[in-house]
């Protein structure tokens, strides 16, 4: 895959490849540990974070959320439905929470209802009629469900310093995104795909 020039943004560093592909790369190189692909061909957007976290975000407007050290991974579809992984220990397979939306309680595959999605106190779920909010130690992962602009997705990574952080706006049907860093009360806006639709 032949490359453009790749450019090298002077007020944060980072660093964006376009490919004669229209597909492009973004790469965080100073405070953030965060990489943006865009693949046209695939309809896909991948954002990889901090600890082998992730992020898939295609054009059908399906949100997955892979964890690489456990191979768990949770998945919301267009309508709001999510579905969630678990290894079970001594077992090769995986047990699959499904909560539907407006739901305050999850059910498994065999019918058993338990309490919303707690995997750690470092990686739980919030939701309600309008959201899922995914939290994890140093990011969260935000999917606005019926909004009336579409279906919007908001990562936000935060460091040590609690005055840092990056807010990365994607929007799933026109495989658009941007991303910002926020600096006290100051917003540098870093990037963009080559095309911004009306959802972002």
């Amino acid at each position: 895959m032949e490359t453009v020039i790749p450019k090298e943004k002077e007020n944060c560093k980072c660093e964006i490849v376009k490919y004669k592909t229209s597909d492009s790369q973004y790469n965080c190189l100073k405070d953030f540990d965060v990489n943006i692909y865009s693949c046209l061909k695939n309809d896909r957007i991948t954002v990889i974070l901090p600890n082998e976290f992730i992020v898939k975000i295609s054009r059908s407007k399906k949100l997955v959320i892979l964890r690489q050290k456990t191979n768990e991974k949770s998945i919301v579809t267009p309508d709001g439905t999510r579905y969630e992984y678990f290894n079970v220990p001594n077992d090769s397979h995986q047990n699959i929470n499904i909560i539907y939306p407006g739901q305050q309680y999850q059910r498994n595959l065999q019918g058993i209802e338990k309490p919303l999605t707690i995997r750690s106190d470092e990686d739980f779920v919030r939701t309600d009629k309008n959201r899922t909010k995914f939290c994890f130690l140093g990011f969260t992962v935000k999917q606005s469900l019926f909004s009336l602009n579409g279906i919007r997705i908001t990562i936000r990574v935060y460091t040590k310093d609690s005055n840092k952080s990056m807010r990365i706006r994607i929007c799933p049907e026109h495989q658009s995104f941007f991303v910002v860093h926020l600096l006290e009360n100051k917003i540098n806006r870093c990037t963009s795909s080559e095309f911004l639709c009306e959802h972002l």
